[in-house]
């Protein structure tokens, strides 16, 4: 037989922090980061804040859902860098152009 482990409250909303901080990188990462999604959590918990994570290999959703399982004020985010693949911009240039074109602007 197993127990469940004990659910933690959820965070407030991000409406109701006295703060939300955007740009947070966190590790692991491509560099050495002070804090893991879990510590970053905590501290801005303390300070009633929300975290917005940031990493420049990829995806922070899965960091920030381990921390809101914790009850931290903690969400993912993902950085469009060339470190992390980078962002193709041709699919939103093409359609904007030809949509300018049909319209008779370009």
């Amino acid at each position: 037989m197993t127990t469940a482990e004990p659910t933690r409250p959820a965070p407030l909303p991000p409406q109701h922090a006295r703060f939300i901080d955007v740009h947070y990188h966190v590790g692991p990462d491509a560099y050495l980061r002070r804090h893991t999604a879990a510590t970053a959590g905590a501290l801005y918990a303390e300070h009633e804040g929300w975290v917005v994570l940031k990493n420049h290999l990829g995806s922070t959703a899965a960091q920030a859902w381990e921390a809101r399982q914790q009850g931290l004020p903690v969400s993912g985010s993902i950085v469009l860098n060339d470190l992390a693949g980078g962002f193709d911009p041709g699919p939103w240039n093409r359609p904007s152009s030809s949509t300018a074109r049909t319209a008779g602007c370009a």
